[in-house]
């Protein structure tokens, strides 16, 4: 489980450094989105499944909410 929310993460930052690059930001920004999402429920399931307290689910996911404000705004400001 560990490896792929390390995975996911680094696909999620690794899109966000394409957007800042490239000239179809859009593209990268959804990617993004998606492995955002990618993680956020692989810490849900590393929570039900007991790998972590849910004390530490909530702190992680009030963190990856916020990213995904963020890309959202980003998102939102690119159509």
């Amino acid at each position: 489980m560990v490896q792929k929310i390390q995975d996911s993460f680094l696909d999620f930052i690794s899109h966000i450094i394409s957007a800042r690059k490239a000239s179809n930001t859009l593209h990268y920004l959804r990617k993004a989105d998606r492995e955002l999402e990618k993680t956020k429920i692989f810490f849900r399931l590393s929570r039900d499944l007991g790998f972590i307290s849910a004390g530490q689910h909530e702190n992680i996911s009030e963190d990856l909410v916020e990213l995904g404000k963020m890309l959202g705004g980003w998102i939102d400001s690119e159509k």
